[in-house]
């Protein structure tokens, strides 16, 4: 499947400072626009399902504040591409792959990331009902980095996701 749009936003309001110990202040911003589009699909392919997403967002700056507007930190181009391998009835093996395009933190470009999760998955029966078991890897690659754009603190551009790999 495939979805396209044009958004336009008006009477948005964007925050002016947030320095510590003084008040938040706002103001009206003018209208902006968002244009995107989204490719989906998935399917069997004899010996494995698959799915592949791509999208694409991209917009002007009519909001813009201090050099600060909404589409500022929203990567250009994001996919997935997910697989999932039956072994037999009991097992099967899986993965998905991320990909996220170079965005802007508040200072400095934030490079384009990747990240994959790898799945073994076990299914039998205990006392008559089902279970899975699973051994999974997640988040492999450098933990993913999100521009921070909520405190707009001078010297932090990003931050961790938070997610180290975990087995």
């Amino acid at each position: 499947q495939v979805l396209g749009y044009h958004a336009k936003y008006k009477d948005k309001m964007a925050r002016l400072s947030t320095g510590v110990g003084s008040a938040t202040r706002y103001a009206n911003v003018d209208e902006f626009t968002a244009n995107g589009i989204e490719f989906e699909s998935r399917g069997e392919f004899g010996f494995m399902d698959a799915y592949l997403n791509v999208d694409y967002v991209d917009g002007d700056a009519g909001d813009d504040v201090g050099g600060h507007h909404n589409l500022k930190y929203v990567p250009f181009m994001t996919a997935s591409l997910g697989i999932n391998v039956p072994i037999g009835t009991a097992f099967a093996v899986s993965g998905t792959a991320n990909y996220y395009d170079q965005t802007n933190g508040p200072n400095a470009p934030i490079p384009a990331q990747v990240s994959w999760d790898a799945n073994v998955r076990h299914k039998t029966t205990a006392l008559g009902h089902p279970v899975s078991q699973y051994v999974f890897y997640k988040h492999g690659g450098e933990p993913l980095a999100y521009p921070e754009y909520v405190r707009r603190n001078a010297n932090v551009n990003e931050m961790p996701s938070g997610f180290a790999p975990t087995v």
